[in-house]
């Protein structure tokens, strides 16, 4: 059975390289594999599919709990406690996340971004690279922040060394492309981006040629910020 997730793993690291332009490593897509089959861990995968094969009630089940949750979780600003962003950002084994933060103009999605910034660093200790200069919290990691700024506004993949990212402002396709490549590497990345609607949002990424798998196996959430006093 190992054989035939290897296999699976195969494919899966050629069509994220085909349709998204990422390269993803061969253990991380075996950690891919594990993901979109709900094991924590390949090792995890590897002894369920060693054991007997389950019913037909067990594979309808199993794929219910697989479809990936309607996007419009709408928030309202004047009321967000910044905190419940930490279960999406907190050091965690369970792998890459893309948290993608919606809105209109002047909603407040750059002051949303560095309040949970701020949390964080006063809640958990360990480095963040973030793409916005203007964050001036202490306890980040200012070398690899320019470094991700750099690499954030040329539009390049290559954020992959970062574990946790705070992307401000994503707008360009190679930027978003980048943010997912950082989560199917086994970031979390919490990101803004302009839309008026979950709904939009995703008919977005569905041009640009992100699929429903990879963005399951980004385990990509977003929400909506109105507007403060709206």
């Amino acid at each position: 059975m190992s054989t035939e997730l290897k296999a699976r793993a195969k494919r899966l690291r050629a069509a994220i390289q085909t349709e998204l332009g990422v390269k993803v490593s061969h253990s991380k897509s075996l950690e891919l594999v594990a993901k979109e089959e709900n094991f924590p861990t390949w090792d995890a995968a590897v002894a369920a599919h060693q054991s007997k094969q389950p019913d037909g009630a067990q594979l309808s089940a199993k794929i219910q709990e697989q479809r990936w949750p309607e996007p419009q979780c709408a928030l309202e600003g004047g009321d967000v406690d910044y905190r419940f962003m930490m279960e999406r950002f907190r050091p965690t084994e369970r792998g890459g996340s893309i948290t993608l933060i919606g809105g209109l103009t002047n909603s407040g999605k750059t002051t949303f971004l560095r309040a949970v910034l701020d949390e964080y660093l006063r809640t958990y200790d360990g480095l963040v690279g973030v793409s916005n200069e203007e964050y001036e919290s202490h306890g980040y990691d200012r070398d690899r922040s320019r470094l991700v700024r750099s690499a954030f506004h040329q539009g390049l993949p290559n954020l992959n060394d970062t574990k946790r990212l705070i992307l401000d402002d994503l707008r360009t396709d190679m930027q978003i492309k980048a943010a997912f490549s950082a989560a199917l590497n086994g970031a979390a990345v919490i990101g803004s981006i302009h839309g008026r609607s979950g709904s939009w949002i995703l008919e977005r990424l569905y041009q640009m040629g992100i699929d429903d798998r990879a963005i399951r196996l980004a385990d990509l959430r977003i929400y909506m910020l109105k507007e403060w006093g709206e």
